[in-house]
């Protein structure tokens, strides 16, 4: 183990009286089982010493772990590891027929300390100090440090899915599935691990994996989980939530195993938990912000509804871009054979080589959306590629620019060697290519927070204009001012400008122009507080960053000329593309460090967002539902209560709420939820009654019915009328059917229609 620092050791904290009894046994155990040594500080001098955190088991028994958060993690040198998604690892079984699971024992407790590592492991107890002899659980690199190993040890086995101690295994048949257990349990003998055979099963049609039901239909929630949350009652209050969502230490199985498995990829982080005040808190909540459906709105409630359903509907027309994109990858041949291999599995035989980049990132690429995707990035199919580059290209920045941008975005096989050919390429950007090298940077310190020093220099005249540049130090967020005459005053309203918007500086840096200065100028700074400090006369490298930035603005501006944009246009794709792209020195764009977001950009639109689907879905359902659910005063209408058995006919009087209307029913006026609510044909919308074709078709359908009950039958009016109530309805809002009192089918009359005055 490799530290960076050096930490005082803990005292050890108190136990319960209760709990001491059970602590001891636990220590007897570890002691005989040599995972821990009895330290004598008389003899060995104890360097570091962490208290413990005793975890009381479901059986009874106790868990010590140490509590190195306090101690040794804070100057741990972390193992970088990535720790495998649950996507990825269902790739690996998306082939089998059975499965098997193995669940080695005691973890990380299998793997040896080294010797001059063990004094750091130290453990302070009311029994008094112990040392690790194996890796234990609590150090934030033990769960890399041991996924990269079994990562190692079974990486070259197909059809094997590793989770820390969980190891998942398939097989196309019962006979490769029976290999792969073999090498599988092999490596594990050459490596010296133990399974606990008690948690492993064999050859199982279905088995549990990460919470996960898995079996060769596909992955599916378990039952437990299900049936935890059918038969939970729905609470009603505050104290009824918390209780259905457990508390710290009798969490439901479904919550408890998720926060085991969060705790063991956090692990490897050094985090902080802080605490956000709910108003603070721009995630509204459900249960704060759900609406009272028996309250009337207010008017800014109605203002901020109709506010945001024209920005949804402002939002839709991100969607059809991702659909262009899907229907290229469903034309894209080589995008559409990697598909297929990432379900059915890759078949190494006469692999052409346009498929072998994409095979050694095939544990990489999930399919999001029916998108293929790459670490957060589209696999852009070959027909859209030259319309990407077009838009990376916007603006006219160089190579290195292009890629930043690409790798937040779009990835495909030979993306860095296609942006190179681009931009060599494009004949404006060549022949405003400057000759002179790179000017050196000026040491200059880096400051602590964004806008804290901003350099700015005039450019110009350019294109009949001068341009004022500012760029800030940290994030190099830019801005640029096209101005006609370059005063003193003008100067200082343009700086206003931009310091309404992002603040005042601490440090102004110039050069020796007129225009910075003159005395007004140095009143404008000292008014403000802020510090000016000017390039030393001739020496243009004291303020590179500007100067670079005029270059630069000079260069993009002149190769944009042939894309038949005005000056103003062309300035705002040079300021938009280099705001969002990521810097080589940080690795984020300016807008990133400045503004804490990243500006959302065109691309953005086709990369796969169920939530935007969601909202679009969902705003498409409530369109149509509030169609359906809206009724006019005086429009009649059927009501239903909660006690009543039958639909009575009533007459809306007036709407008191999006879903709430009071009705004039025969017993008097009363409330009713929309739902409670349904349409009534008027009788001038039917067929008139002496329809003989319909009457025809109504007495065709029920001859051995009137002859066996002897009702009478009318062969100038509807079948029935003279006996029972016929109520049209509409199925479907198309087909208008008469119900409620009896159906009709061909040639069948449903006794269980019939109204309670026909017997039988």
């Amino acid at each position: 183990m490799q530290l960076s620092g050096l930490v005082a050791a803990l005292c050890t904290r108190p136990v319960k009286f209760s709990l001491k009894k059970n602590i001891e046994i636990e220590l007897k155990r570890l002691v005989d089982t040599g995972i821990v040594t009895e330290v004598d500080p008389n003899i060995t001098p104890v360097e570091w010493a962490t208290p413990t955190v005793n975890v009381i088991k479901t059986n009874g028994q106790v868990s010590i772990c140490g509590d190195y958060r306090s101690t040794l993690n804070p100057v741990l040198i972390t193992h970088a590891h990535p720790v495998p998604l649950f996507d990825q690892l269902r790739q690996k079984l998306a082939e089998g027929e059975k499965f098997t699971k193995i669940d080695l024992k005691d973890a990380y407790l299998q793997f040896p300390i080294a010797t001059d590592s063990k004094k750091y492991l130290t453990i302070t107890t009311h029994k008094g100090y112990f040392q690790y002899n194996r890796m234990p659980f609590g150090i934030s690199t033990a769960p890399s440090i041991f996924q990269h190993f079994l990562d190692k040890l079974l990486e070259d086995i197909p059809n094997v899915a590793v989770y820390f101690d969980d190891i998942a295994i398939t097989g196309k048949n019962d006979l490769d599935h029976l290999i792969t257990l073999s090498i599988v349990l092999e490596k594990l003998e050459k490596a010296g691990l133990k399974v606990y055979l008690k948690e492993c099963s064999f050859f199982q049609e279905e088995i549990e994996y990460l919470g996960h039901t898995i079996n060769k239909d596909g992955v599916h929630p378990t039952k437990s989980k299900l049936e935890a949350i059918q038969k939970a009652a729905p609470p009603s209050n505050a104290q009824e939530l918390r209780t259905f969502l457990g508390t710290r230490r009798n969490l439901p199985k479904l919550c408890n195993n998720r926060l085991v498995r969060w705790a063991l990829l956090i692990g490897s982080y050094n985090y902080d938990v802080v605490f956000t005040k709910g108003k603070l808190n721009v995630m509204a909540d459900y249960l704060s912000r759900m609406p009272n459906p028996h309250k009337k709105p207010s008017l800014s409630e109605v203002l901020i509804h109709k506010i945001d359903t024209r920005h949804q509907m402002g939002k839709l027309h991100d969607l059809p871009i991702s659909d262009i994109l899907r229907n290229e990858v469903k034309k894209d041949p080589i995008v559409k054979k990697v598909n297929e291999f990432l379900k059915t599995g890759w078949r190494l035989d006469n692999l052409s080589e346009e498929l072998r980049p994409y095979l050694r990132k095939r544990c990489e690429l999930p399919l999001e959306d029916k998108i293929l995707m790459w670490h957060g990035r589209i696999v852009v199919p070959y027909s859209l590629r030259n319309s990407v580059m077009k838009f990376l290209h916007k603006g006219h920045p160089g190579i290195s620019a292009m890629r930043a941008l690409a790798r937040h975005y779009v990835w495909w096989p030979s993306i860095d060697e296609d942006i190179d050919m681009w931009v060599k390429r494009c004949s404006n950007c060549q022949e405003n290519r400057p000759n002179i090298t790179e000017l050196p940077v000026y040491s200059w310190s880096i400051p602590d927070d964004p806008w804290e020093r901003v350099h700015v220099d005039f450019a110009g005249p350019f294109e009949g204009k001068f341009w004022l540049v500012l760029c800030d130090a940290l994030s190099k967020w830019i801005e640029i001012k096209p101005m006609s005459t370059i005063t003193t005053t003008k100067l200082c309203n343009e700086l206003d400008t931009s310091f309404t918007s992002f603040s005042l500086p601490q440090i102004i840096v110039s050069d020796n122009g007129p225009q910075f200065t003159s005395q007004q100028f140095q009143e404008y700074c000292k008014c403000n507080g802020i510090r000016h400090v000017k390039s030393s006369p001739y020496h243009p490298r004291t303020n590179s960053l500007a100067e670079r930035l005029v270059r630069t603005l000079k260069t993009r501006m002149s190769a944009s000329t042939c894309d038949e944009l005005s000056s103003k246009k062309r300035l705002e794709n040079f300021l938009f593309t280099y705001r969002i792209t990521p810097r080589t020195d940080t690795g984020k764009s300016p807008a990133e460090i400045l503004l804490g977001r990243q500006l959302r950009c065109l691309l953005d639109n086709i990369k796969p967002n169920p939530r935007r689907s969601l909202r679009y879905r969902q705003f498409q359902a409530n369109i149509e539902h509030d169609k359906e659910m809206f009724y006019n005063p005086g429009e009649n209408v059927y009501v239903r209560s909660r006690d009543d058995k039958y639909w009575k006919p009533a007459t809306v009087t007036r709407r008191t709420h999006r879903y709430s209307y009071l009705i004039n029913t025969p017993v008097g006026m009363k409330k009713f939820h929309a739902d409670q609510i349904r349409k009534q044909i008027i009788e001038e919308h039917l067929s008139p009654p002496n329809n003989t074709q319909d009457s025809q078709g109504m007495q065709q359908n029920i001859p051995t019915c009137s002859k066996e009950r002897n009702l009478p039958l009318a062969s100038t009016q509807p079948v029935v009328q003279a006996q029972f109530e016929i109520i049209p309805m509409r199925c479907n809002d198309k087909t208008p059917k008469y119900s409620t009192k009896m159906a009709f089918k061909p040639n069948v009359l449903e006794r269980s229609s019939l109204p309670p005055t026909v017997e039988g």
